[in-house]
């Protein structure tokens, strides 16, 4: 069988899950970042060794790509057809993706969340229109209950930050291209996900990094905006391994993952804190840098479309352990350990 061929854009979390995925696939994996000093391209590519060589029919190139810039983003399918005059799948995972920081720099939100769909979805039309191509959508492109209602793929959406607008006009777009040029393009409306590599600008991966320092003595506090907010979260291998089942679908579908149901900011605080048996009196507090503007209280989904199209499997792993096992790396880390990335896929098959 031909290997497949699929472009990944950016380095962050999603982009290390799936291409330690797709590379688990026997795929050739052309990933897209950015130039960046710390991002040379042969440390991007000792970044998966254990990879390439667990799995010797795969293989990696690591391009360089603007994607709020067209003729970057043309330049590099064309290096991508020029070495091997196909290309599979794409999956646009790179964004500005700090919410918090789209207060900031709303333009910049909308170019690279929003307009960089349009630079590929216009250059696979002309180069490649049998290439598919997945959107990274988000649940902050709701406005989120403060009931029980779960958002569906018929709820409206109504954002309430720059970020989610920049999602919903890429959303748009992938809509707008799949209806109007039939290409293969389509949007997962992932909520909240996260793994080892989120980086501590994020809430979960900011209180277990924090936890595991006041634990080994190296802070006293962690300070938060609030804790009255309710989230979906899933492990992030799980929804990228959705992300690639979307694209072996027949017929391209816009389609929600998350677990349908929520924890609040307080459970999060709990769970970490009970694992290292710390006082939440003693060392957490509030401050007002960290409130959002116009907060997003509740997102909860209803993935029952994902399970029934993809084999979805919704609280795959427990909140408890999932937290736990994030803690636990974090904890290595701090004591100095070299802590292995967790197989999830054999722990929670």
């Amino acid at each position: 069988m031909q290997q497949k061929m699929a472009l990944i854009t950016g380095f962050g979390m999603d982009s290390k899950t799936l291409t330690h995925f797709l590379l688990s696939k026997n795929y050739h994996v052309f990933l897209a970042t950015r130039r960046n000093t710390i991002l040379e391209l042969e440390n991007v590519k000792n970044f998966f060794i254990k990879d390439l060589n667990q799995f010797p029919e795969s293989k990696l190139s690591v391009l360089y790509v603007d994607i709020g810039d067209g003729g970057s983003v043309r330049a590099c399918l064309e290096n991508v057809l020029k070495e091997k005059s196909q290309l599979d799948e794409v999956y646009h995972l790179a964004a500005s993706s700090l919410v918090s920081y789209s207060y900031d720099a709303p333009l910049l939100n909308i170019q690279t969340n929003g307009i960089s769909v349009l630079h590929f979805l216009d250059t696979i039309r002309q180069l490649t229109p049998k290439t598919k191509f997945y959107f990274a959508a988000s649940t902050e492109m709701f406005s989120g209950n403060i009931n029980d209602e779960k958002y569906t793929e018929q709820s409206k959406f109504y954002p309430k930050t720059v970020y989610g607008c920049s999602k919903v006009l890429g959303f748009d777009l992938t809509r707008y291209f799949r209806e109007t040029y039939g290409l293969f393009c389509l949007s997962g409306i992932l909520a909240n996900h996260s793994n080892i590599y989120r980086t501590p600008s994020f809430f979960v991966r900011k209180v277990t990094q924090t936890a595991a320092k006041i634990a080994t003595g190296k802070t006293n506090k962690l300070a938060v905006g609030h804790l009255n907010w309710a989230r979906d979260e899933f492990w992030s291998d799980f929804g990228m391994e959705a992300a690639w089942k979307l694209l072996q679908l027949e017929k391209p579908q816009d389609i929600i993952i998350g677990n349908g149901n929520t924890r609040w900011g307080q459970e999060y605080i709990d769970l970490v804190f009970n694992y290292f048996n710390l006082s939440v009196e003693k060392h957490l507090t509030f401050d007002p840098q960290f409130l959002r503007k116009n907060e997003v209280v509740k997102l909860e989904v209803d993935s029952s479309l994902a399970t029934t199209t993809i084999g979805w499997k919704p609280n795959r792993i427990p909140f408890k352990e999932h937290i736990e096992l994030m803690c636990a790396y974090d904890l290595k880390l701090e004591m100095g350990e070299c802590p292995i990335r967790p197989n999830v896929f054999s722990m929670y098959p």
